[in-house]
């Protein structure tokens, strides 16, 4: 998770930027352990996977990358989802989170956006609402590109659309067996 006020969608260099949501698999088991957002991939990749960590605020996130660097390893850094408008980044890594906890990952990211610390748990038994969520997420991006050519211009109808969307997801990733 970016943090950093440079890093900010608000931040005048970055404001019209498109971000990337990455992941940092753990290599020894193929797990997702972080989700993250950034506007510099090739920057987040380097202090992410230095051979001596990068200390960081997350103190679980330091400890893990620790371990793995004391083992000769280090996390593998993957982009989830590229060319994310800034406006639009914390909501697409709050679903991230979200999707990659509900396949039983064990995130070690603090709270995300209007994402609870309880809802990066995940479980096996949400593990099919999942793969759902993905699949809905991905018709309604779609239904969003093709309705955002038919709106007034401005920013107010997409944001509210973005909402709506987010508010969906949110609903879709709260229902549990």
């Amino acid at each position: 998770m970016i943090s950093d006020v440079d890093a900010s969608p608000l931040h005048p260099l970055v404001r019209h930027a498109s971000g990337v949501v990455y992941e940092l698999i753990d290599p020894r088991d193929g797990m997702c352990r972080y989700v993250g957002q950034t506007f510099d991939a090739a920057q987040r990749k380097r202090t992410h996977t230095a051979p001596t960590p990068v200390y960081q605020q997350n103190t679980q996130l330091h400890k893990w990358k620790a371990e793995l660097a004391s083992l000769g390893m280090a996390p593998e850094f993957r982009v989830i989802e590229a060319r994310i408008p800034a406006e639009r980044i914390n909501e697409q890594e709050s679903f991230w989170c979200r999707d990659r906890a509900d396949d039983g990952c064990e995130l070690l990211n603090r709270p995300v956006g209007n994402v609870r610390k309880g809802d990066l748990l995940g479980s096996p038994k949400r593990h099919e609402m999942a793969r759902g969520a993905r699949e809905v997420r991905q018709m309604l991006m779609a239904l969003q590109d093709q309705v955002a050519e038919k709106l007034p211009a401005g920013k107010g109808p997409m944001k509210h659309l973005g909402r709506c969307i987010s508010e969906l997801l949110d609903f879709i990733h709260a229902i549990d067996d």
